[in-house]
């Protein structure tokens, strides 16, 4: 029985993983490389058959941008919706504290530029 829900674990861990690289645009190739295994092991680790150490799991879950956490649970928080959210998120994780405080900053200026111009535009529909 403990044999049979170590199975199914791992199969649900590996589907977590597979949605991940698939939503990230990935292939499995691309990914394995990305972490220094076979395309044949990361297929074995998607499809359940066999398990991954938990700093292999580490370095998939880094190379997908997704906290090692979203493997083991079935909540969509924090995921990238496509490859561009994916690409933005990993790029984030990597710059230094300094670069992040004026990245937000930009996004906040950006943010309050579209709401602006969005009371403007409303403004200009309601004089007409």
């Amino acid at each position: 029985m403990a044999r049979r829900r170590n199975h199914d674990l791992s199969r649900a861990i590996g589907a977590r993983a597979r949605e991940a690289r698939l939503r990230a645009g990935l292939t499995q190739e691309a990914l394995a490389e990305r972490v220094g295994m076979q395309p044949t092991a990361l297929s074995r680790f998607e499809n359940g058959a066999v398990g991954l150490s938990l700093g292999a799991m580490q370095q998939v879950a880094a190379a997908l941008c997704v906290p090692l956490a979203y493997f083991f649970t079935d909540s969509p928080a924090a995921e990238p919706r496509d490859a561009e959210e994916a690409e933005l998120l990993h790029a984030w994780r990597m710059l230094p504290d300094e670069h992040r405080s004026a990245v937000r900053r930009m996004i906040q200026w950006a943010r309050n530029d579209v709401v602006h111009l969005g009371a403007v535009r409303q403004v200009a529909r309601d004089e007409v």
